[in-house]
């Protein structure tokens, strides 16, 4: 078997060196010609490339909250809402004095870019915030993903529709995000200043007397990123006393703040449902990459084993994933994507490439080439030597738990897409 698997590897390695016309020989006018290396390169490894869908991801105190949802002709349905604790900003709080809330309003600053869609200006926002009825843990250890849900009142504190401004324009000229600003009950602010000594001693308490808001969207065509632990973001109760007329107290969404954002994916109303997933050959010819806990796309090499006995030093592993021509002309696709790896329990783990750094390993979109490439040298020269199995790689938008972004790339079949396919470009040195 050993003898067998060594010629396998020895033409698979013969296939590389006469498929690749301009080996460089280095060092040819000073160097013995037992010294010389051969530098070769090709592209010929085969590709197999399939659709997975995205497993869970930890939306915990991230430092944005998409909300919204919309429809995507190739990707479907997509929602997008959230959870969030309401903190206190000192502790020891105590209202006396007899206050009466005479209104609460709940101020949510956009995080830049504002939203994500297929128009430029945002169209209308329907908002429904609810009170929850169940306790969000905030300890160190406690994550929740992109699936959780929590019981909430299902009388609206809110319901409303609106068409949101993104940007505000200072005097000096220059935008900076939005905030909105929305009105709450009356009630809900005269609850929290009838709170005892002891409920409103720590966030710790007053987690258990006031836990928190649901807020979410039954109406938009697009996904808003909201800067939930900004100081602008805040709920401000208006009040008096028996003493004064005009006071107000406001409570905080600061990082220290847990939130969960759940996500929601129909592909029902498109050839996504119906297109059955193919693991064969070079696979599919379309691959498909969504943020939001969307797809995923997997690729598998499998012609790299047959290179383990082989002596080859890789110089550099560029993986190239052309986006299909147009598929960005109305929706965006994702600015950067994340290449991982997939082990034998089917989770995701880095690849030695990541740890060199942006230059080293790249990732982000070529505007120019319509692509995305990332070089992963260490990766497979690890699997060569035998260090690292032979695990199938995964594509996935950089932040997809904070992204909407998405992105429809070319298969690998060289019939098919020629030059402009996914394909893996190997430069290696046989000395």
């Amino acid at each position: 078997m050993k003898r067998i698997a060594k010629i396998a590897g020895l033409a698979v390695l013969v296939g590389l060196l006469s498929c690749e016309k301009d080996v460089t020989s280095i060092g040819v006018d000073i160097q013995p010609p037992d010294d010389r290396l051969n530098i070769g390169k090709t592209d010929t490894l085969r590709l197999t490339a399939y659709r997975l869908p995205d497993d869970l991801t930890a939306t915990s105190t991230l430092f944005r909250s998409p909300l919204g949802q919309m429809n995507d002709p190739v990707f479907g349905f997509t929602k997008a809402d959230f959870f969030t604790q309401v903190r206190l900003p000192s502790n020891n709080v105590l209202f006396d004095n007899n206050p009466i809330c005479d209104s609460v309003k709940l101020f949510i600053k956009f995080d830049d870019p504002g939203m994500y869609g297929p128009a430029d200006e945002p169209n209308a926002l329907g908002i429904t915030i609810y009170e929850m009825n169940e306790k969000m843990e905030s300890t160190a250890d406690t994550f929740y993903f992109s699936n959780r849900s929590f019981d909430y009142n299902p009388i609206p504190l809110l319901d409303t529709l609106f068409v949101p401004g993104l940007t505000d324009t200072l005097s000096s000229g220059e935008e900076r995000p939005d905030t909105m600003e929305l009105r709450l009950p009356a009630s809900v602010g005269q609850y929290i200043l009838n709170g005892t000594e002891d409920e409103l001693l720590n966030n710790a308490n007053f987690s258990e007397y006031f836990k928190g808001l649901h807020i979410t969207s039954n109406v938009s065509s697009e996904m808003f990123y909201l800067d939930m632990p900004s100081s602008a973001t805040r709920m401000t109760i208006y009040y008096h006393d028996d003493e004064l007329d005009s006071l107000s107290y406001s409570l905080t969404f600061n990082s220290n703040a847990q939130r969960s954002n759940r996500f929601y994916h129909d592909y029902s109303s498109t050839q996504l449902s119906v297109k059955p997933v193919d693991t064969t050959g070079y696979g599919e010819k379309e691959l498909y990459v969504q943020g939001l806990n969307g797809m995923r796309t997997a690729i598998r090499i499998p012609g790299l084993e047959n290179l383990r006995d082989c002596t080859l030093v890789i110089n550099q592993a560029l993986i190239e994933f052309p986006i299909v021509p147009g598929s960005n002309a109305v929706w965006e696709e994702a600015g950067n994507m994340v290449l991982l790896r997939l082990d034998s329990n089917g989770d995701t783990q880095t690849i030695l490439d990541q740890a060199q750094g942006n230059d080293h390993f790249m990732g982000g979109f070529n505007s120019s080439e319509n692509k995305y490439t990332f070089n992963i040298a260490r990766h497979v020269h690890s699997v060569i030597n035998g260090d690292a199995p032979n695990e199938p790689l995964v594509l996935v938008v950089s932040g997809n738990a904070i992204r909407a972004n998405r992105a429809v790339l070319n298969g690998s079949d060289p019939e098919l897409f020629e030059e402009n396919r996914m394909k893996l470009i190997l430069t290696y040195t046989k000395p």
